[in-house]
């Protein structure tokens, strides 16, 4: 048995932390194994549009940096396999 993986990624609110964001989950989404869950900590970027397409979006209601934007993103994986990727 697999085990299932999460994906997460902070993207903080700076534009170049959202610049190569859609290539980004394309190609992970494209994987001969694709992840179960892709989970995206908007760090004060501004995702919403990104929940419609399916992706897992967690709004942070302040801007917490990198690491807390990983940490958060480990607790809130839905899957015990969790690849940490960075925008």
């Amino acid at each position: 048995m697999t085990q299932k993986i999460t994906v997460t990624i902070p993207v903080g609110p700076e534009l170049h932390h959202r610049r190569w964001l859609d290539e980004c989950l394309d190609s992970i989404t494209g994987q001969t194994v694709p992840p179960d869950e892709v989970l995206l900590i908007d760090d004060m970027a501004g995702l919403p549009s990104y929940r419609k397409r399916g992706y897992r979006v967690w709004r942070s209601p302040w801007l917490l940096g990198t690491a807390h934007a990983f940490n958060f993103g480990v607790a809130l994986a839905a899957h015990e396999l969790v690849i940490m990727l960075g925008s």
